[in-house]
């Protein structure tokens, strides 16, 4: 019974600290519509929850073979701004639409691709990407992605997964009014 109430009491402060980054989130959205300045907001609201390295968002082209880069916070430059889908190996899973989970990328990731390999090459060691898909598009597909990325390994869990769904939406809207 100590155990199980110690649990659910470390559970309850969990969900107590994650509505207040959301009740954060709201508020950053509220004060601007400048994608830049919403998404510093919301850095500094989710950067206690998930502890990342890098926190991001890109676009995808048209074609939806290449993405961009259109805000990051902690990458310094590392990754190239635009980037070619087809390099990594977890590109059909996220442009069927699905997040994408990687716990270890030196043993989930292929060194012989171009993409893993500057992952890897930077040090990244897990990683969450969860595809988006804008309001008012005519595609039903990807048209982009918000990335968390980690230097160490089985940083992330399902859970942070369920997470950074619920930011979407907020982050999704903010870029579509830019």
């Amino acid at each position: 019974p100590f155990v199980e109430s110690a649990l659910v009491l470390t559970r309850m402060a969990e969900q107590e600290r994650r509505r207040r980054a959301f009740q954060a989130i709201h508020q950053a959205m509220a004060g601007s519509l400048d994608v830049r300045k919403v998404f510093d907001g919301i850095v500094e609201a989710v950067r206690p929850i998930f502890g990342f390295d890098i926190f991001g968002v890109e676009l995808m082209n048209p074609s939806g073979r290449t993405s961009e880069r259109i805000v990051e916070v902690g990458g310094e430059g590392q990754l190239p701004r635009v980037r070619n889908i087809d390099d990594f190996s977890v590109a059909p899973k996220l442009l069927s639409g699905q997040p994408v989970l990687v716990h270890d990328t030196q043993s989930e990731l292929d060194a012989k691709r171009p993409g893993d390999r500057l992952l890897l090459e930077a040090g990244i060691r897990s990683f969450v990407l969860l595809p988006l898909v804008f309001p008012l598009s005519n595609v039903e597909h990807s048209t982009g992605v918000i990335y968390l990325a980690k230097r160490q390994s089985w940083w992330f869990d399902p859970i942070d997964v369920d997470t950074l769904r619920s930011l979407a939406d907020p982050i999704t809207l903010a870029i579509h009014h830019h």
